[in-house]
């Protein structure tokens, strides 16, 4: 169990990461007078409730996923760059730019 825990140890970070904002989410939720149960379950239900609404969560959710892949290269090579989004949007735009 000793050998798993520095592999656990990022998951848990991230599954408490992830609750805390559900509960600040939920607390403003409850604050403004919405149901965050309803809100979580149309949201939940929307992302991953059918294979159309996976396809879709995973198309938007991509282009972030290399981005942060490329901004942890950068940062383990002693690098920090807070503007690597923005750069995927204007890569894209000049993407487009160019095969126009």
């Amino acid at each position: 169990m000793e050998s798993l825990k520095p592999l656990l140890e990022p998951v848990a970070e991230s599954g408490l990461a992830m609750l805390i904002g559900l509960l600040i989410g939920a607390f403003f939720m409850i604050l403004f007078g919405y149901n965050p149960v309803v809100a979580y379950t149309a949201m939940f239900t929307g992302a991953f409730g059918n294979l159309t609404g996976i396809f879709e969560t995973l198309a938007f959710a991509t282009p972030l996923m290399l981005t942060a892949i490329t901004f942890a290269i950068g940062v383990k090579g002693g690098l920090f760059n807070i503007g690597a989004e923005g750069q995927v949007y204007l890569g894209a735009l000049g993407a487009v730019m160019a095969e126009l």
